[in-house]
């Protein structure tokens, strides 16, 4: 495999329930998730840690256990929405020098930073638009990640 190890950055806090998170976002990083574990011998998704919802962490517990996580990954695929914590995954990938695939999604306003991180570290970004919601966006983005790994 290419890649040895594959750390999904997402949004959680937003998406969270009182029993777990929101059902179609769970579908679509699922099925995410379960791709990548195709393409990767590790894949790291703070969401199955925390049982989708199901078993909380917070503040420094989180934030020490990913930064963990991504010091040895090979790429990040990262969907930033309007996250502050997908942010700062971002920021420790280019420090690192990882390799990054990051979804602009339409529906959200993005910093150029964001937008032009590939213009620091290899990767490449892509757009997305989530408006009429997440399931429809799983082919194409699975297709984005195959695309760009087979090259």
């Amino acid at each position: 495999m290419k890649y040895k190890k594959i750390f999904i950055a997402c949004p959680i806090s937003k998406y969270l329930t009182d029993d777990g998170i929101c059902n179609d976002f769970e579908i679509f990083i699922k099925n995410i998730y379960e791709f990548c574990q195709g393409i990767s011998t590790i894949t790291f998704l703070a969401l199955d840690r925390e049982e989708y919802g199901k078993k909380k962490m917070y503040g420094s517990d989180c934030t020490t256990a990913d930064f963990n996580e991504i010091q040895n990954t090979d790429l990040l695929i990262a969907f930033p929405e309007d996250s502050m914590g997908v942010s700062v995954e971002l920021g420790w990938a280019s420090a690192l020098g990882i390799e990054t695939i990051v979804f602009i999604d339409k529906k959200y306003k993005q910093s150029e930073l964001v937008k032009s991180i590939n213009s620091i570290v290899n990767g490449k970004a892509f757009t997305i638009n989530t408006t009429n919601g997440f399931l429809g966006q799983i082919d194409s983005i699975k297709n984005a990640i195959r695309s760009y790994i087979e090259c």
